[in-house]
């Protein structure tokens, strides 16, 4: 064996160099389940293309996730179960003062998070 440039032999060295990670690869399988805000229909969205605008497959309406989501019984565990990124959800019910006051914050953080934390609303009534 050749000595290296620390004296080494080139066997006493041979761990294999870590590859490099394409973030592109790393981010290809970033696809969430959310609710359409118009119809509910649940949705695949990938949250690497959230700048093109994604529709519902249903209604066609907008799937902005810059803003909390509705959710409910039905879809909420799949919504959560199947999120690649961390799920916020804010338990509100409209009668509530404090949570009439905190969802324009709660908003306002939504649209900064879009595309890394999922933000769900879920009435509690």
């Amino acid at each position: 064996a050749t000595p290296s440039r620390h004296g080494q032999s080139d066997r006493s060295l041979a761990v294999a160099p870590r590859p490099a990670v394409d973030a592109r690869l790393t981010f290809r399988a970033m696809k969430a389940t959310v609710p359409c805000p118009g119809c509910r229909t649940l949705n695949r969205v990938d949250l690497t293309r959230l700048a093109d605008g994604p529709r519902c497959a249903s209604c066609r309406a907008a799937l902005d996730l810059a803003h909390p989501l509705p959710a409910g019984d039905a879809d909420f565990a799949r919504i959560v179960r199947d999120a690649p990124i961390p799920v916020l959800v804010d338990f509100y019910a409209d009668w509530c003062g404090p949570c009439r006051a905190m969802a324009p914050q709660l908003a306002a953080w939504a649209a900064r998070q879009a595309g890394r934390v999922l933000v769900l609303k879920v009435d509690t009534d």
